[in-house]
């Protein structure tokens, strides 16, 4: 019985985050949407082409993403279902599935480094509470 209210409670914040994150997309999907009318004539999009793409902005938004990780790991407080929240509202880039697979990664033995994190990542079985091991 515990562990099926504990499922449940699981399943609860699960739609809750994807709530969040729906609605997070409306407002980006709806600013976006904006910016093409305003910009675009004759309902023509200017697309770039790959070799002008700055990869350097998409790098610095990984490596931002990592750091924002690295830090609520560290402070020992949050559940994987709200660092993956907090991550849903500051980098609306990336999909949900993203945060999960890269927290999920964290805890694996032979993909933490590919990430390039120092330590393997864990989770308290009672409180859900994601950690560094030591």
């Amino acid at each position: 019985m515990k562990k099926l209210n504990l499922s449940i409670s699981k399943i609860e914040q699960m739609l809750k985050s994807q709530e969040i994150y729906n609605k997070e997309m409306r407002k980006n999907i709806y600013k976006e949407l904006d910016l093409i009318k305003n910009n675009q004539s004759d309902n023509q999009l200017n697309l770039i082409p790959d070799n002008q793409l700055n990869k350097s902005k998409i790098y610095y938004r990984t490596e931002n993403r990592r750091k924002r990780v690295k830090e609520l790991i560290g402070y020992g407080k949050h559940t994987q279902i709200e660092i993956v929240n907090i991550l849903m509202t500051e980098f609306p880039e990336y999909k949900k599935r993203s945060h999960d697979v890269l927290l999920m990664n964290l805890t694996k033995k032979h993909c933490y480094k590919s990430e390039n994190f120092k330590k393997v990542t864990m989770e308290n079985l009672n409180t859900k509470i994601l950690s560094f091991r030591n």
